[in-house]
């Protein structure tokens, strides 16, 4: 015990900067994947059968393949069409991507969560389509995507572990060189396991605070202006 100890004392300095690395790399993957979002959401929701057709094949695509597939085409198919990307770029588009699909799919069944009845009550009461996403939709759509949206950017942290196979030096790869070094393999990896439970407790922290944030201003936008007070008059239920 005391020499497994010291195996992680010596060597916490590694684990310490494998662990800032994966916490950029995961941020940077979540935010990334949640811009690419948007358009993907927009063209599956779209009222053109092409563009939608478009839309949901590219989702399909990317969330029924093997992500650590996906990393692979990423990094060593690029070069083939002469992008050259550094492995933790690699990294980083290659969780983008993947990201990218689940959280279209989160922004979709958010969207349509929100009743057909209030926008086209909105609508009635003279706001115009800008007034009704603003005031009416955005609010709505964000708060219900908060929950699910938690689910996939946990899984895209824990997903950063196999960014390790491109040489990536974040926790994974510093544990495995720990490992192969000091041949401590169980107190390596309980440590390893240690520190991904804390960032996913972390990041699930931070996603709570999100979420009390978004319904708090849900309700303020709401009752902020003459226009969204008329419309809460009507009392229709908000999800």
């Amino acid at each position: 015990m005391t020499d497994a100890f010291a195996v992680l004392r010596d060597h916490a300095g590694l684990l310490a900067q494998g662990l800032l690395l994966t916490v950029l790399l995961a941020s940077a993957g979540i935010v990334a994947g949640l811009v690419l979002a948007v358009p993907l959401a927009l063209a599956k929701l779209s009222r053109h059968r092409v563009v939608r057709g478009l839309g949901t094949e590219l989702i399909e695509l990317l969330r029924n393949m093997p992500f650590v597939v996906l990393l692979v085409v990423v990094h060593f198919g690029a070069p083939r069409l002469l992008i050259r990307f550094a492995p933790s770029t690699s990294g980083v588009v290659a969780l983008a991507l993947y990201g990218a699909a689940y959280f279209a799919e989160v922004l979709r069944g958010a969207f349509l969560s929100v009743p057909r009845g209030q926008t086209e009550g909105a609508h009635a009461l003279g706001l115009t389509g800008r007034a009704t996403l603003i005031a009416v939709v955005a609010p709505q759509t964000t708060a219900a995507a908060v929950p699910p949206g938690r689910v996939v950017a946990v899984m895209l942290l824990k997903d950063s572990a196999v960014l390790s196979i491109i040489s990536v030096p974040e926790l994974t790869h510093a544990a495995m060189r720990i490992q192969a070094e000091s041949f401590a393999t169980v107190p390596v990896f309980a440590a390893l396991a240690l520190l991904y439970w804390l960032m996913t407790l972390g990041l699930s922290a931070a996603v709570d605070r999100l979420e009390a944030r978004t319904r708090l201003r849900r309700r303020t936008s709401l009752r902020g202006s003459t226009v969204a007070a008329r419309y809460l008059a009507l009392d229709w239920p908000l999800v």
